[in-house]
């Protein structure tokens, strides 16, 4: 049965008026919104942006990426003095039912321990642990050039890795970030004002075969192409086994979230490091 909003509340795209709010939000959970998922947000990917908007102020946000086959829900932030009211459950919900409109393969999110539930209750089911890490660089200098090549061979290792392309995605990020590869590992540093990320991360073969060399030599690589001090992030999949390299490499672990995904596909996320982006956009 559709979903009826009250006649004080509407879903609505996120104006640019809107954005200090939602940072604000963001800023009081000690959330961090990349530069490029900002970017774009604000910009080609605005139309996934949404708010509930309840007589003259926001009360949620939302946003609902998608993909070829699939999509990615993300964002999911709730005016922090109005919590308790149902606001999140009814933005998240709204958004659900739009999106199973158009019948993705697959609908992703990264869920806290407090709202597995209700991800639980409309059938997400529950795929990995998915660790923030950090870390820092040590390199001389950011950004170098990108090779054309380099960049092609990340888009096709991810859509092997993630069952379709995202080459819209990666594309705008190779606009700004590097491509490092090895003989085993494909990956994009990113960089930003608070902290470069490190994502997607993919991996050629299975974790089976994969040697402490190869991982360490990745490692090393990734941290030299970023400056010194500069603070490094990572989605890491827990399944990939990677914790205890990056922990040796200096990096700790401040949190982890749940990867939910609801499908009637098998999933299979062997080649699958890290995601692309802090949890929402995959």
């Amino acid at each position: 049965m559709p979903l009826t909003l009250d006649s004080n509340l509407q879903v609505r795209t996120v104006r640019p008026a809107d954005w200090h709010v939602f940072l604000e939000w963001c800023t009081a959970e000690g959330w961090i919104i990349s530069d490029p998922e900002r970017y774009l947000f604000q910009n080609q990917w605005r139309l996934y942006f949404k708010m509930l908007w309840g007589k003259n102020s926001p009360r949620a946000f939302i946003s609902v990426v998608r993909y070829p086959a699939s999509a990615w829900i993300g964002n999911l932030i709730v005016d922090p003095s109005r919590r308790g009211c149902g606001y999140g459950s009814l933005l998240f919900k709204a958004e659900l039912e739009s999106l199973d409109a158009a019948d993705p393969e697959r609908t992703w999110l990264t869920a806290s321990a407090m709202g597995m539930p209700l991800y639980l209750k409309h059938g997400f089911i529950w795929i990995d642990d998915c660790e923030r890490w950090i870390g820092s660089g040590t390199g001389q200098r950011g950004r170098t050039g990108i090779c054309a090549q380099n960049m092609q061979n990340l888009i096709d290792e991810d859509g092997r890795a993630w069952g379709e392309s995202r080459q819209e995605l990666l594309e705008y990020l190779g606009n700004i970030s590097t491509p490092v590869t090895s003989a085993e590992f494909t990956a994009l540093l990113q960089p930003g004002s608070h902290s470069w990320h490190i994502g997607p991360w993919t991996r050629r073969d299975n974790y089976t075969n994969i040697s402490t060399a190869d991982i360490e030599h990745f490692i090393t690589l990734i941290r030299k192409n970023t400056p010194g001090a500069q603070t490094l992030s990572i989605d890491l999949l827990k399944a990939s086994k990677l914790g205890p390299y990056l922990k040796q490499a200096g990096f700790r672990k401040i949190g982890s979230s749940a990867l939910m995904c609801r499908t009637s596909k098998q999933i299979n996320l062997g080649n699958v490091c890290s995601l692309a982006s802090l949890g929402s956009i995959g």
